[in-house]
């Protein structure tokens, strides 16, 4: 799916790019504090992108939301093992290392079977 941005008072020229939206498949997510509408620390996400190979880290709801993408080599780095624990995500390390797979598609039927779901992200 192609999305394109413009300001609506700007129409696009010719020479302007076309962004192509970008899909994150969710890998885990917990909220500790359904309850509550805004929140620094609930719920967690860890999306992931075959296509770009990044994570897209999801933290908080309402005014206390935020979120990065990350290059997958960075998203291995010690400083976020912990977001990984709290959602038991671990596994998905070596779930991405030890197949190759052929297409999104595939991917994406290999991590239906192991976490018996499909949500995507689109950004």
């Amino acid at each position: 799916m192609d999305r394109v941005i413009k300001p609506a008072s700007h129409p696009i020229k010719n020479n302007e790019k076309i962004l192509k939206m970008k899909d994150f498949y969710v890998v885990a997510k917990k909220d500790l504090e359904p309850n509550l509408p805004h929140s620094a620390d609930w719920p967690k996400v860890i999306a992931y992108s075959y296509e770009t190979k990044s994570f897209l880290f999801v933290e908080g709801k309402g005014h206390g939301f935020n979120g990065i993408v990350l290059p997958d080599q960075i998203a291995r780095e010690p400083r976020w093992n912990q977001l990984f624990l709290d959602l038991n995500a671990l596994w998905f390390l070596s779930f991405i290392d030890s197949t190759t797979y052929s297409s999104t598609s595939d991917f994406e039927k290999s991590l239906k079977v192991k976490t018996g779901f499909i949500d995507v992200i689109s950004s």
